[in-house]
C-alpha cells in the first residue's frame, strides 16, 4: 500500500485520539500534591520522634 505523508497524516488523524489536557494537569498536580504532602509528613515524623535531629545553622564569621 502506498500512501504519501499526506494520505498518513490524514489516516493518523482519523484513528488517533485528543489528550485530555486539562485532566491530565489536574491528575498531575493531585498526584504530585500527595507525593510531596506525604514525604513532608514523612519527614516531620522522623523529626518529632528522634529520628533526625534538626541543625541550626552556624553563625557568620566577621570578616577581618
Amino acid at each position: 500500500m502506498d500512501m504519501t505523508n499526506q494520505d498518513y497524516g490524514k489516516l493518523v488523524n482519523q484513528y488517533s485520539q485528543s489528550s485530555p489536557l486539562g485532566k491530565n494537569m489536574v491528575w498531575a498536580f493531585l498526584v504530585g500534591g500527595a507525593i510531596c504532602t506525604a514525604g513532608q509528613g514523612l519527614s516531620n515524623l522522623y523529626q518529632n520522634w528522634g529520628g533526625w535531629i534538626r541543625m541550626q545553622p552556624a553563625a557568620p564569621s566577621p570578616s577581618p
